[in-house]
């Protein structure tokens, strides 16, 4: 067997040039902008708001990873995103979890702040076990994004991502982050691919 594996070896080495290789794929996370988004050149653009309260079991996350990136990504993009953290100093805490749960809440509290897309959901960590000395833990991050206007569902996604750190709770918020990642990547994919219109509010400065 060590033989045939070593013949097999220099066999590949010596006719690599003649050989069909697959080309190298670009694995990267895709980045979206004006070039390849076709909802960020119509005449109005719509302002989206994030609602999605992050767990560590059943601890709650302080400055959410995976609402950051989803935000990160939705800006860097090209749309125009409200600051959920408007509503927790207009309102409480308690109500803005509660919106993450009930559609017709977010839909009010989207509404409310004038965003024409509320992105909502939840998104929770789990420490699964130890690496060495380091911590594991896995995140899911479930979501949904509604219209505003009819609250028409334009696209429903949970994903799954992994990480570890020598602190738990750093290992929590990098696998959030990273689960994040993967559900607004699917999202701006949805946004960007469909025909979708947008009509700016009555009243609203461009």
């Amino acid at each position: 067997m060590e033989k045939g594996i070593i013949e097999a070896v220099q066999f590949i080495s010596l006719a690599k040039d003649d050989l069909p290789f697959p080309e190298a794929q670009n694995s990267g996370p895709k980045v979206f902008s004006k070039a390849n988004c076709g909802l960020l050149n119509k005449p109005y653009v719509p302002k989206i708001m994030v609602i999605l309260p992050e767990f560590h079991i059943t601890q709650r996350i302080p400055d959410p990873a995976a609402e950051t990136e989803i935000n990160r990504k939705l800006i860097e993009a090209g749309f125009p995103v409200v600051d959920p953290a408007m509503f927790a100093t207009k309102e409480n805490e308690v109500a803005f979890i509660n919106a993450a749960k009930n559609p017709m809440a977010a839909i009010s509290m989207g509404k409310e702040f004038g965003a024409d897309i509320v992105i909502y959901g939840e998104a929770f960590s789990q420490r699964t076990g130890t690496q060495g000395k380091q911590v594991t833990c896995r995140a899911r991050v479930e979501v949904k994004a509604v219209r505003t206007d009819d609250s028409t569902i334009v696209a429903a996604h949970g994903l799954e991502a992994g990480a570890l750190d020598n602190a738990e709770f750093v290992a929590a918020k990098s696998a959030l982050r990273s689960a994040g990642e993967l559900v607004v990547d699917y999202l701006l994919e949805q946004f960007c691919s469909k025909d979708l219109e947008f009509e700016k509010p009555k009243g609203k400065k461009k």
